[in-house]
């Protein structure tokens, strides 16, 4: 490697760059884990671009702001493209010097490599587990292996990998620093199990817990609380664990569906984590950072590698006896004492510094020190060379195979044998469906690609922190009129959701913050829908029951953003949202609010396009067609209003906010929560709060003055464009001068809107 051409610290430095070549950033680990690696090379000098071959989606942006994105899928209209397109910007971008494969896609990482390679930049490979595991196809599993003898550097999160393939292990960089998450407050008596619905593990898992509280009377004081994330347990699990349940009613107990599980970590003495979820590792990460013991139930063998697992545990639960003696390690003074502390190494500064060297060292050239085991790791030394011998015995196999397979006359026997069973010895009627069947495939191929290359899969943008401050005051703009006509009509409101967070933690806008949360009791919310209209000065105005939104926006005439849903356009607003009565008895509350939901989606369904059509989802796309016709926008609304005010009294003892991100529960607060209104500072001036904000905050954000993680810290509204019109040129001086003006006319008052 020339360590001289890639080490930017000498003389007349050239920039230090990266560009991250990546298959998707949907999946939540490669996401933060993408984030990190962005925030500690930014912090360090570098200048990253993020390379997508697929649209960019709402998590492209959880990287830092300072990235750069560039998406494959924006460029070019199919796959033959993609070499001339990725060489193109490889030629545009020369000040760009490395390049860094992260868990390359295998459909395009052959060509990708050869074309960056061709044009003289340096290549890295990084692989989230182990090299081995990564890939089931046995010809890509050789190219990669290839171009690891290829390539300027090869990093692996699974540590056996630099003994097996010769590459350089790097323990993950933990998505949460230790200052983001308090620690838990550890119990002694009660394990949280969280699964997304049904799982032969789960049922593994509580099966144990179960017989341990059969034949073991130290386990008698235990508890097991069972949390379902995402999707409900299956009928029969169900069935099953209540009659657990039914004999240990004190011990094994099943709660309902929960949105917020990282809310409620503490005062248990462990978590167990059944992976059959996407968002479980984002979950992990989240237990490790508060210090819980964590059990995470995966497919992988049981093992414990200083610099991996850092305290928390991964195993397989094939049989009941291990599993057991998992549940018991909870409870056991020896394993458990100082286990906290150790968990929490893997997120301090220190170690995450370390990681961040490593990873600079290896993008430089420099030399990195091999991984070294611990003395109780000795075992596994054993097993490398075993490892290397059986993986070579594989790709050997593996090559034949390839090589026969790839033979001209086994392709020609497949093709002859593929043609004889497409056109079948059925009867004519047959063959004719057979015919129509596939002419129709081929005809809503077309129509996706054409809606693909027309609207519907445009990529999401992000915006600077200039172009933040701009909306932020156009948003502050919007709030002056709206709080004139409050208070000139003696109308009730108080700041809810992020922006009540913002007055309290920030004093004003949460920095990454794009909008302006308002909630008013019904009866003042309608009384602003009637003498809003025509009080409003010129430049704004009144989106009644913003479609398929089921609230009201304030906005401001002139800037327009694209969005989702938003075909033509919208202008940027203030959200303002009603407050319900909820219903006096729990059975009305679960239908009050079953129904509000299946509005709620009802009315997104008819905002959506018919998109996408095809065999397998025919019954979804009827039903949006039949939303579409039979439940138009006003007779929507009117039922959406009528349900909503259904038990409007003004004896009621709780207030909803059926729009709510929570769900009908975690909207739902008792009146005496909002009460006459308290005023904090926003942005200079004084706005109004509900009385018990601390219990608001606290419910929704749990700890609410912490600052989430740095990939956490992104804008709420994603949007395809924006066009701030006759402020595109303005400073942000001259727009807080102009929002200055605007208070002043209506207050007379002088507020400087500059912090």
């Amino acid at each position: 490697m020339n360590t001289e051409f890639l080490d930017n610290t000498q003389d007349q430095p050239r920039r230090k760059t990266l560009a991250v070549i990546t298959s998707s950033m949907a999946e939540t680990m490669r996401a933060e884990m993408l984030s990190l690696l962005t925030v500690e090379l930014a912090d360090r000098g570098w200048d990253v671009t993020i390379i997508t071959h697929n649209r960019q989606g709402f998590f492209d942006y959880l990287v830092d702001e300072r990235a750069h994105r560039f998406s494959m899928d924006k460029a070019y209209h199919k796959p033959s493209e993609r070499p001339e397109i990725l060489a193109k910007f490889v030629t545009d971008h020369p000040e760009i010097d490395h390049y860094l494969f992260w868990e390359p896609r295998m459909k395009t990482f052959a060509s990708d490599f050869e074309v960056i390679t061709g044009l003289g930049k340096h290549c890295f490979l990084f692989f989230k587990d182990c090299i081995n595991e990564a890939f089931t196809n046995s010809a890509a599993k050789r190219r990669v292996v290839n171009a690891l003898s290829l390539c300027d550097g090869a990093i692996t999160g699974f540590p056996l990998d630099p003994f097996i393939y010769g590459t350089t292990y790097i323990p993950y960089l933990h998505p949460y620093s230790d200052v983001d998450y308090s620690p838990a407050v550890l119990g002694d008596r009660e394990l949280l199990l969280l699964t997304a619905g049904s799982s032969p593990r789960t049922t593994v898992v509580v099966r144990s817990f179960y017989a341990l509280l059969q034949s073991d009377e130290t386990f008698r004081d235990k508890v097991l609380r069972i949390v379902p994330i995402g999707k409900m347990l299956s009928a029969a699990d169900a069935e099953q664990y209540a009659l657990w349940a039914e004999e240990f009613p004190e011990n094994i107990v099943i709660e309902e569906l929960c949105e917020k599980p990282h809310k409620r970590l503490d005062g248990y003495a462990g978590a167990i984590l059944v992976d059959n979820a996407q968002e479980f590792p984002n979950i992990l990460s989240v237990t490790i950072a508060k210090g819980l013991p964590t059990l995470f139930a995966k497919g992988y063998r049981d093992y414990e590698i200083k610099g991996l697992n850092k305290g928390f545990r991964i195993y397989n639960p094939d049989d009941a006896d291990s599993t057991a003696a998992e549940l018991k390690r909870f409870f056991d003074p020896a394993c458990t004492n100082g286990v906290s502390d150790r968990i929490r190494q893997a997120v301090n500064a220190d170690a995450r510094k370390e990681i961040g060297d490593r990873w600079e060292d290896v993008l430089l050239g420099k030399p990195v020190a091999e991984y070294e085991f611990t003395s109780a790791e000795t075992a596994l030394k054993s097993a490398i060379d075993y490892a290397k011998h059986l993986s070579n015995a594989w790709m050997n196999k593996f090559s034949k195979a390839t090589a026969y397979n790839g033979s001209g006359i086994v392709k020609r026997a497949k093709a002859r044998a593929a043609a004889a069973k497409g056109k079948g010895k059925g009867y004519p009627l047959t063959r004719l469906g057979g015919k129509i069947k596939r002419g129709l495939k081929r005809l809503m191929q077309a129509y996706k690609r054409w809606e693909r290359n027309t609207f519907l899969y445009r990529s999401y943008i992000d915006t600077d922190m200039a172009m933040r401050k701009k909306v932020q005051l156009l948003i502050l703009k919007i709030f002056i009129e709206f709080d004139r006509i409050c208070k000139a009509n003696n109308l009730r409101y108080y700041m809810a959701g992020g922006t009540l967070l913002g007055a309290v933690r920030h004093k004003g806008f949460i920095p990454w913050d794009d909008d302006l949360d308002v909630v008013m009791p019904r009866k003042d919310y309608d009384k602003f829908l009637k003498i809003c209209p025509p009080q409003l000065r010129e430049g704004f105005v009144l989106n009644a029951h913003a479609y398929p939104y089921t609230f009201t926006r304030l906005e401001v005439l002139g800037p327009r953003t694209t969005a989702p849903l938003q075909r033509k356009g919208r202008n940027i607003f203030v959200d303002i949202l009603p407050l319900d009565c909820v219903a006096p008895t729990e059975k009305q509350r679960l239908k009050h609010g079953a129904r509000s939901d299946r509005m709620r989606k009802n009315m997104m369904d008819t905002a959506k396009m018919l998109f996408p059509v095809g065999f397998k989802n025919w019954k979804a796309v009827a039903m949006r067609a039949l939303r579409k016709v039979f439940c138009p926008y006003p007779i929507m609304i009117r039922k959406w209003t009528k349900n909503a005010r259904k038990y409007q009294s003004d004896s009621a003892t709780h207030w909803v906010c059926l729009p709510g991100d929570y769900g009908y529960e975690g909207e739902s607060f008792p009146v005496e929560y909002y009460g006459n209104p308290v005023y904090m500072e926003f942005e200079g001036i004084t706005v109004p709060v509900m009385n018990n904000w601390e219990l608001y905050l606290t419910a929704h954000y749990g700890d609410y003055m912490l600052y989430p993680p740095v990939s956490q810290r992104s804008l709420k509204h994603k949007i395809y464009s924006i066009d701030l019109e006759r402020y595109e040129k303005m400073s942000i001086e001259e727009m807080a001068q102009e929002v200055s003006d605007d208070y002043f006319l209506s207050t007379g008052k002088r507020v400087s809107f500059l912090k």
